[in-house]
């Protein structure tokens, strides 16, 4: 074989050997950027359910608007709309009527406008992008079922980043190129805290973004909690569908327990696994930081 045929087997060969770490590369970026978006649906998901339970509440803002504005003389409405009119002086019966009847038709419409917020916001709670309405008393049984559905994907994108990672890593070792790799995919993570050096530990704060699992329980625990406290008023309305959507609430809950264990180890090993190969990454620039010393 001769040297020009040599040289171009071996560059063939570096070109595919890149190829191919860019494909790994790719592959467990995307792998992070699915965990990533489920962990935003999840966000959003805890967060609408949040807010609707609080609008819900007896003492929420809603009905203390309209509680405020039970009368028309009540200083919130003169807040709002102005103050009522009053005998000017030199000013008619017929004119101080008329003031008032456009005043009473103001707070009719205010307290028309308050009522209507109030019942949109007390008893239905409108789901992002899908539009439809999720009744107040069905929260607990439907929104529990989406968590627990979400938080299941979350810990199913964990697993997949988690293997995918392992295999990428793996991949670049056996092409040599495990720094140029380490450090391209570290500039991707976002709730992933790569380390920077051999002897860096982790910082304490990098366990907020893995209390983002827990945050269902939480809020299916609300959830549950203000079903509970309210179930007189569910037994009113209707007492069987009242207790079989109190059992589906509490049963989501307790499915949900050991599906957050299960996403917080698979987020662990995932640190884990970027320790393991930040150690391999920096052990060249620890010998040689050591051998500048021995020199000094």
């Amino acid at each position: 074989m001769s040297t020009d045929e040599l040289s171009s087997q071996q560059r063939d060969q570096s070109v595919a050997t890149n190829f191919t770490l860019r494909d790994y590369l790719e592959a467990a970026r995307l792998a992070s950027n699915r965990a990533r978006t489920v962990t935003i649906v999840l966000l959003v998901t805890s967060v609408v359910m949040l807010i609707g339970m609080l609008n819900s509440l007896y003492h929420s803002w809603a009905q203390r608007r309209i509680l405020a504005s039970a009368s028309p003389y009540a200083r919130y409405v003169a807040d709002n709309i102005g103050p009522p009119p009053v005998r000017q002086i030199g000013e008619t019966e017929k004119v101080l009527n008329d003031k008032r009847s456009l005043y009473q038709e103001r707070y009719h419409e205010l307290y028309a406008s308050l009522m209507k917020e109030y019942v949109e916001s007390e008893f239905g709670v409108r789901v992002p992008l899908f539009g439809v309405k999720i009744d107040v008393n069905d929260l607990g049984a439907f929104g529990g079922f989406a968590l627990l559905i979400v938080l299941f994907m979350f810990d199913y994108s964990a697993r997949r980043e988690a293997e995918n990672l392992s295999v990428s890593f793996n991949r670049a070792m056996q092409a040599g190129q495990v720094h140029e790799f380490y450090d391209l995919l570290a500039m991707h993570q976002l709730f992933t805290v790569p380390l920077r050096a051999r002897t860096e530990k982790r910082e304490r704060s990098a366990i907020f973004p893995k209390a983002i699992c827990l945050l269902p329980i939480v809020v299916q625990i609300i959830v549950v909690a203000h079903d509970l406290y309210t179930n007189q008023a569910g037994d009113t309305l209707d007492p069987i569908h009242n207790d079989i959507l109190n059992g589906c609430a509490f049963v989501w809950l307790l499915l949900m327990i050991p599906i957050s264990i299960w996403t917080l180890r698979r987020l662990q090993d995932i640190d884990h696994t970027w320790d393991s190969w930040a150690a391999i990454r920096f052990a060249d620039e620890s010998l040689q930081t050591r051998g500048s010393c021995d020199e000094l």
